[in-house]
């Protein structure tokens, strides 16, 4: 279909979020920020180009928050995560976001359109299959987008990169293995994750390894057992809640 528009097609579907990724890098804001953070980005993602006007008054409009409040604390917060380009303001994790989106919308895009013209394969000459077997085809994407910071510098052990895996396996297999590396023993590693697991969850153990190997801990275990021991921090749905109860206080 010559005439689709990949990136308008984009500005209707959803926007990825990895919540893990999102929650690390906003720890620093206070919940109206991270609210006012959320929507920006949610403009930006509505429009084609993925960006909004460097325009104090509409940025202060579309968070949802007075012109005075934007100028003196969230505005300077919420530009630390942005950048300037041509008059408008981006983000260039969430236009990398929008870019595989916007293939992947083009994918779909080129296959109904071969099979309405009935050729499916997209081919322009006339293929003979005598004598040939058919071959099944599977769509391997390469470009796939990741939860990680983006720092090119860092290598982190498979499975410990945050993706979907077996998070389970990944703890007993991949993050033990990581502390018998630091000079852990093998026996104490099982012992501590064993303990680590009674009282927090998969998820909740595997994140606070992440975060460890991050940090390039020389002495993992307390580190770990620290994450742990923290209360449990707001997801960004009660952070948004919270932002939207603050504005309607003002």
């Amino acid at each position: 279909m010559s005439n689709f528009n990949a990136k308008r097609a984009r500005t209707k579907r959803p926007c990825p979020l990895w919540v893990d990724a999102f929650q690390r890098d906003t720890q620093p804001l206070a919940a109206d920020e991270v609210g006012a953070y959320m929507l920006i980005l949610m403009a930006m993602w509505v429009r084609e180009t993925c960006d909004f006007p460097d325009d104090d008054r509409r940025l202060a409009a579309v968070s949802r928050v007075s012109f005075r409040l934007w100028r003196s604390r969230i505005g300077p917060a919420i530009r630390e995560f942005l950048e300037t380009e041509n008059g408008v303001l981006i983000s260039r994790r969430l236009r990398k976001e929008a870019a595989y989106v916007e293939r992947h919308c083009k994918t779909q895009s080129d296959r109904k359109s071969g099979k309405k013209t009935g050729n499916p394969l997209g081919n322009t000459g006339t293929l003979s299959t005598e004598g040939k077997s058919a071959v099944a085809t599977v769509d391997t994407p390469t470009d796939k987008p990741t939860q990680l910071p983006n720092n090119p510098n860092i290598t982190i052990p498979d499975g410990m990169d945050g993706n979907a895996v077996d998070a389970t396996d990944v703890v007993w297999s991949k993050c033990k293995g990581w502390l018998v590396s630091k000079g852990v023993d093998d026996r104490q590693a099982r012992s501590v994750i064993g303990k680590w697991l009674k009282r927090s969850s998969v998820s909740e153990v595997r994140a606070a390894f992440i975060d460890a190997y991050h940090a390039k801990t020389g002495d993992p275990i307390p580190y770990i057992t620290a994450i742990l021991g923290k209360p449990a921090q707001p997801t960004t749905a009660e952070l948004m809640a919270m932002a939207k109860e603050v504005n309607a206080k003002r």
